[in-house]
């Protein structure tokens, strides 16, 4: 009897490669490089939107209220309209990082909420743990600036259309020179 393990080791491993050697290889294939970056995305879109959502529809009360937090970087003026913008970043680019559209720009806002926010809880003197969650977020937010959405994405598939890629740039005719 064939056992689950062989098959699903034959199918993700090549010959030469044990399920020993991919759990302590640094190297990986470029369809589970894409899939981790849909999970990663797809997740801290859903969190992004869990807590955004509820202010967005809390009203002007609320907007005011994450406004005046602006303050910490300077922004003492309209504290409604920053709230708006601040909850709507987070309404809106966690749904865009959702479907990887318009990713590195959604990440601008999300990133600079971030701040603010891990600011707030810095300045009322509360630990790494309450700020921690701002934290991480801040670092998948550059992280995605940086690299982009991945080819799972609305992104990928609009570029995708207008442009015929080259498989490598045309710098780097030789991408193991550089690794």
């Amino acid at each position: 009897m064939v056992s689950l393990f062989w098959i699903v080791s034959d199918s993700l491993f090549t010959k030469d490669h044990t399920m020993f050697s991919f759990l302590f290889s640094p190297a990986t294939t470029p369809w589970l490089l894409e899939l981790g970056l849909l999970i990663i995305r797809v997740v801290a879109g859903v969190v992004t939107v869990y807590f955004g959502f509820p202010k967005l529809m809390g009203g002007p009360a609320v907007w005011t209220s994450v406004g005046k937090d602006a303050g910490l970087i300077g922004i003492h003026f309209l504290p409604i309209l920053w709230g708006f913008l601040s909850i709507a970043a987070q309404t809106f680019g966690g749904a865009a990082l959702v479907l990887g559209l318009g990713t590195r720009i959604a990440c601008v806002p999300l990133a600079i909420t971030m701040v603010v926010a891990i600011l707030y809880h810095l300045n009322k003197g509360e630990g790494f743990g309450d700020y921690a969650l701002a934290l991480i977020l801040l670092a998948v937010y550059a992280g995605f600036l940086l690299i982009g959405s991945g080819k799972l994405s609305v992104d990928y598939w609009l570029h995708k259309k207008k442009t015929q890629p080259a498989e490598y740039h045309p710098l780097m005719q030789r991408p193991e020179d550089y690794l």
